[in-house]
């Protein structure tokens, strides 16, 4: 059966007009044998919709055409009007995530008291179920300010819980899902709690243990431990010290550290949750050797202690299961990890990268580590350019 594009706009258009009930959206490769269903050739089957992919350009179209005569007419405060506006945006929402103009319209008409910013937040969630909308960062980026204007409105900041399970599941859709760790990465700054994050970092290391080279899983994980240190009262702020800092200690570490000076007892939380991290890591490292992730994620927990201050500290407690990391226990990780994986040049090349990084963090010699590294990278000629011509690899 033919479906002009108008029968087909109309049929979405009812459909959606009800979109609250709906809990799934999803592409058919082909129009079922559905002419005697009131929604065909959309398939509407337990509140999950079926739109067939011959029939989206069409709609889309349309929906357009739609779209810019709505838009022109305005919806005053016509009822009707506003409502056929409303489906009409969500038409080619549903289609294209990225149209900017529908979700300009739709922030308008929020900010203009005509839309209702809760109905908002489910309606993105039903475009999360689907795999290649939920990496959009146009949605993302809505629903980010439609949080914030609830929150500025009404002092109540919807559930923080609930963001992060929404972004959990759309990370298991489509996974290394940027967009959804950044939004996931920013809910932090409404967790105003140590036992909150504390959880959080439970649950991401429950995810990180499944998805070892996902980077911005590691680096949540990282966001997650910087937020436990500034409700402890030890980093003032994120991001504005840098190795040179550390290198050259400037006065920019001790302004954003206050605990340097403070008795191991006092600095047992965190030391003890630093020292895990440490042991997390390289328990993964041992049972993970080829994931690079991994080893960007000890240089920041090496970073970090050193800003801290913890390595300058002489613990007068033994750790049974944890080097105190230094300079001397770093080198030896690294050296008996080239030991267990001598076979695979890219796992050492990891390994001698981090020692590098640890050589320069204390400012040791890095000449003959850069030497190792040239010889196994001789694709590149990365770390050959740092040697004199007459140490470089023929």
């Amino acid at each position: 059966m033919e479906y002009t594009p108008e029968v087909l706009y109309e049929k979405l258009t009812k459909i959606l007009y009800r979109s609250e009930e709906l809990e799934e959206l999803g592409l058919l490769p082909v129009a079922g044998n559905l002419d005697g269903s009131e929604h065909a050739p959309f398939v509407l089957l337990e509140n999950r919709l079926g739109i067939p992919l011959q029939y989206v350009t069409t709609i889309y179209k349309c929906a357009w055409g739609k779209f810019c005569s709505l838009r022109s007419a305005g919806s005053g405060s016509d009822k009707e009007a506003l409502t056929r506006l409303d489906c009409c945006m969500k038409s080619l929402i549903i289609i294209n995530p990225e149209c900017y103009s529908a979700w300009n319209l739709r922030k308008q008409l929020v900010q203009q008291g005509q839309l209702d910013p809760a109905n908002e937040l489910p309606f993105i969630e039903l475009l999360f179920t689907f795999p290649q909308h939920n990496k959009s960062y146009t949605t993302w980026h809505h629903r980010k300010w439609v949080i914030e204007l609830i929150a500025a409105k009404t002092s109540c900041m919807p559930s923080v819980i609930k963001e992060i399970e929404i972004c959990s599941r759309v990370g298991e859709l489509y996974p290394k899902n940027y967009n959804a760790w950044v939004h996931r990465q920013w809910i932090l700054k409404y967790i105003d709690n140590q036992q909150a994050l504390l959880e959080e970092l439970e649950r991401v290391t429950y995810w990180n243990n499944s998805h070892i080279s996902d980077h911005s899983g590691f680096h949540h994980r990282e966001q997650v431990l910087l937020r436990i240190c500034q409700q402890l009262g030890v980093l003032s702020s994120i991001g504005r010290v840098s190795r040179i800092n550390i290198m050259e200690k400037s006065n920019s570490v001790s302004s954003n550290v206050s605990l340097l000076n403070a008795s191991l007892d006092e600095q047992r939380p965190l030391l003890d949750l630093w020292l895990a991290e440490f042991r997390y890591t390289k328990e993964l490292l041992t049972r993970y050797p080829e994931h690079e992730t991994l080893w960007y994620h000890l240089r920041f927990c090496y970073f970090y202690w050193r800003l801290i201050g913890f390595e300058e500290l002489s613990p007068d407690i033994e750790e049974s299961n944890t080097a105190w990391p230094c300079l001397h226990s770093e080198m030896n990780f690294v050296e008996q990890f080239i030991e267990l994986n001598a076979h695979d040049s890219d796992e050492a090349t990891y390994a001698l990268s981090y020692k590098l990084y640890i050589l320069e963090l204390n400012q040791q010699e890095v000449m003959p580590t850069m030497a190792q590294l040239a010889e196994l990278s001789k694709h590149s000629n990365y770390y050959a350019a740092h040697l004199p011509a007459s140490s470089r690899p023929t």
